[in-house]
């Protein structure tokens, strides 16, 4: 506790860590980051919850940089979701420049080298100093998972990026890459959303960082930890703030986002009528959510009884799919455009005229490519990114590039690991959910460590206003003052030292609907 709390005694050690990774590094990290690699490389395994945008990565590559002086180190091994790979070899390159060459590896070329990723782990990796692997290439694999730990010795440093993805205790990527850390010397989990639901979000990371320790310390098991509440949650946040670093935004000094722009729509007579009938019917709170969302975005979608596998990922906070089974349809759904897609094409429209690049934020497929197929018919140059998108990085490069104006996308694909923040500074919340990891890594694709000083940051939030009875309401708005409220207390829990801990999915759901 005393690295976290600067006291003087840790001055020289710190000062030390900092010239050893000065020395190595072409851009170099800035004090609060050093302090949170100085921290991670004392414990040699612990914790980073600093939220997202805060330059966790290149704090990892700090600890990386006087290991690789001090104790040739000369490996790191990141495993993390797919689409964090492009931001470890370009944040890497970034830190290091030539001073420690780049060698990466991903398991996607792996796989493709010729005989099973497995052989490639234990007999190819000779040269590569970034080795990058996703969390479902050991879903079914266990030789992979012993191939890989085999690899890791006292010269290996080990990364799980975005720690939350494994959360679900018993799931198989918890499972398929627990073990990979039991020979681990440093290692680091990061993620800044640590207890999305309950405390027992925290189990499976705690066992990756402390094994067979855990029970002798924390004690407590998954049923435990989810019924902690009051001065029992208290004593096990004190438990565990000795292992993490947790560093905010505004510690960093990045230059705080404008008041949130909400636009509200009412709805047309149609839609009113639609959404009357959505409440009359008998359905389970999730799907009510999702068809009310539906309604609002295109009342197709109400004709169709399943939702795509990424689409069902919005309302999931770990990877794992939400247990939705099917939805009724509704024959008579009609393909319009509602109130609030017409908002949103006027908003983009006429952001894009005055000359600025934009991100539109959907949850739905049908709704993507909606809503690029009317801007590109309105001369808007576009690119979309979901599940299908078979080459993002190109879409994401003709972005940056100003090769197109607007970008449509959804958390569940581009949400981690993207810097956008360059080149845009307009984000349009078209759909959205009570998913606050989505939320949050989402707005910092654009607002995050590097955003120039002065520069603004403008969220758009649309919402549809409905009539029910001599009242209007919106799911929107529930949502939004919902995620608004969660955002709220992570922070104000940051600043006491603690982990914030919100309602279940389904009481959140049954209060937003109310």
């Amino acid at each position: 506790m005393s690295i976290k709390r600067r006291e003087p005694e840790q001055r020289e050690g710190f000062e030390i860590f900092k010239r050893e990774v000065t020395k190595t590094t072409v851009n170099g990290l800035r004090d609060e980051q050093l302090w949170d690699s100085y921290f991670a490389y004392m414990l040699r395994k612990s914790a980073n919850f600093s939220v997202p945008g805060s330059g966790k990565t290149a704090t990892a590559l700090g600890m990386f940089a006087f290991l690789h002086n001090r104790a040739s180190v000369d490996k790191l091994i990141v495993i993390g979701p797919l689409n964090s790979f492009d931001s470890w070899i370009s944040e890497f390159r970034r830190v290091f420049g030539d001073n420690i060459p780049l060698e990466p590896v991903t398991s996607t070329e792996l796989k493709s080298m010729g005989g099973t990723i497995q052989y490639n782990v234990r007999f190819n990796l000779g040269r590569n100093n970034l080795i990058l692997m996703n969390y479902e290439a050991f879903e079914h694999n266990q030789d992979l998972t012993e191939a890989l730990r085999e690899r890791i010795d006292g010269r290996t440093m080990l990364v799980f990026d975005e720690v939350h993805r494994i959360k679900a205790i018993g799931g198989k990527r918890a499972e398929g890459v627990a073990p990979i850390a039991k020979n681990s010397k440093y290692t680091i989990v990061m993620t800044g959303t640590p207890i999305p639901n309950n405390y027992s979000d925290v189990y499976n990371f705690l066992h990756i960082l402390y094994g067979d320790d855990y029970d002798d310390y924390f004690v407590l098991g998954p049923k435990e930890l989810s019924e902690l509440k009051g001065p029992d949650a208290t004593e096990f946040n004190k438990k565990l703030q000795p292992f993490y670093c947790r560093t905010t935004k505004n510690r960093l000094n990045v230059p705080p986002p404008r008041m949130d722009n909400v636009l509200s729509f009412a709805a047309s007579e149609e839609e009113n009528d639609l959404f009357r009938r959505l409440h009359e019917a008998k359905m389970n709170p999730l799907v009510l959510m999702i068809r009310i969302l539906q309604l609002e975005s295109n009342p197709v979608m109400l004709g169709e009884s399943s939702l795509e596998g990424i689409e069902a990922l919005s309302f999931s906070d770990d990877g794992e799919m939400p247990r939705i089974k099917s939805m009724k349809a509704m024959g008579d759904a009609e393909d319009v455009l509602t109130s609030k897609t017409k908002g949103c094409i006027d908003l983009v429209e006429s952001l894009a005229a005055s000359g600025k690049s934009v991100i539109v934020w959907c949850i739905f497929i049908r709704s993507i490519r909606t809503l690029a197929h009317r801007l590109e018919n309105d001369g808007i140059s576009v690119c979309t990114i979901y599940g299908d998108t078979q080459d993002r990085q190109v879409a994401i490069d003709g972005f940056k590039s100003g090769r197109y104006r607007v970008m449509v996308t959804n958390p569940q694909t581009l949400a981690e690991s993207v810097s956008l923040h360059e080149v845009c500074h307009d984000a349009v919340y078209f759909e959205y959910s009570y998913n606050l990891v989505h939320m949050l890594q989402s707005k910092d694709r654009i607002h995050r460590l590097g955003l120039a000083p002065g520069q603004y940051t403008q969220y758009h939030f649309l919402e549809t206003l409905f009539e029910d009875g001599d009242k209007m309401v919106s799911l929107d708005e529930a949502i939004h003052d919902r995620l608004n409220h969660k955002e709220k207390v992570m922070l104000d829990a940051i600043e006491n030292d603690d982990l914030e801990q919100f309602t279940d999915g389904r009481e959140e759901i049954e209060d937003l609907l109310l």
